[in-house]
C-alpha cells in the first residue's frame, strides 16, 4: 500500500500497488511528522445482509467477515505498519465485522465509537445526522501525535468526505493546517 500526503490533499490507496507519475517522498517520514486520519472500510464481509435488528452483542444478526476478509484484516495491518505510520488511537464502528477488522489488524487497543455505525442507505434522519456531526468533530479535531485509524463502513465514509472505498482499503484524510486560519481538508481520489 502506498499512502500519501500531496499538499494535505486525501488520497485513497490500495495494498500492494504501485504510485506512477508521482515524486516518492517517503511516506514514514509523512506518516511520522503529521497528525493524520485513516479511514478504513472493513475488510471484506460474507454476502448477504444484517438482520432487521441488529445487536451489537450478537454477530449472528450481522454480516460478519470472510475467510478472505480476516486475510485480507492482517495484510492491511501489517502494511500500514511497513508504511511508518505511527497509530496512536483506533475507533471502530460497533459492528462485529469492524471490530474484527481492527482486531486482526493488530494496531493497538481499539475503542467502540458510535458515531462511525454503518449508515442505511437514503437514511437521513435526525439521529443519522447527529452521528455524522459527532464523527466529522472527532476527525477534524484530530492533532495526534499520530495517526488516528477509523475503522468503519463504505456508507459512513462517503457520507463523510464524498468518497467511497472498496472493502479493505483506506483514505488518508488530514485537514488544515492545525492552526487557528486552518484550510478546509481537500479531497480527490487517486488511481494506482
Amino acid at each position: 500500500m502506498r499512502v500519501y500526503m500531496i499538499g494535505g490533499v486525501l488520497v485513497t490507496a490500495v495494498f500492494g500497488a504501485t504510485l506512477v507519475g508521482l515524486a516518492q517522498s517517503s511516506p514514514h517520514q509523512a506518516a511520522a511528522d503529521n497528525f493524520q486520519v485513516v479511514l478504513i472500510r472493513h475488510a471484506m464481509a460474507d454476502e448477504g445482509k444484517d438482520a432487521s435488528y441488529v445487536r451489537f452483542d450478537d454477530c449472528t444478526t450481522q454480516r460478519n467477515l470472510s475467510y478472505e476478509g480476516r486475510l485480507q484484516a492482517q495484510q492491511m495491518g501489517v502494511k500500514l505498519k511497513q508504511h511508518g505510520f505511527l497509530v496512536t488511537r483506533v475507533l471502530v464502528s460497533p459492528f462485529c465485522r469492524t471490530r474484527e477488522t481492527a482486531k486482526l489488524m493488530r494496531l493497538r487497543q481499539m475503542e467502540i465509537f458510535p458515531a462511525f455505525q454503518n449508515i442505511k442507505t437514503g437514511r437521513q434522519d435526525t439521529s443519522t445526522a447527529a452521528r455524522l456531526d459527532a464523527a466529522k468533530i472527532v476527525m477534524d479535531s484530530w492533532r495526534g501525535p499520530g495517526a488516528l485509524v477509523i475503522v468503519t463502513h463504505s456508507s459512513t465514509i462517503k457520507a463523510l468526505t464524498g468518497l467511497e472505498p472498496e472493502e479493505g482499503k483506506v483514505i488518508v484524510y488530514q485537514h488544515g493546517l492545525g492552526d487557528k486560519q486552518e484550510a478546509p481538508a481537500k479531497l480527490s481520489k487517486v488511481t494506482f
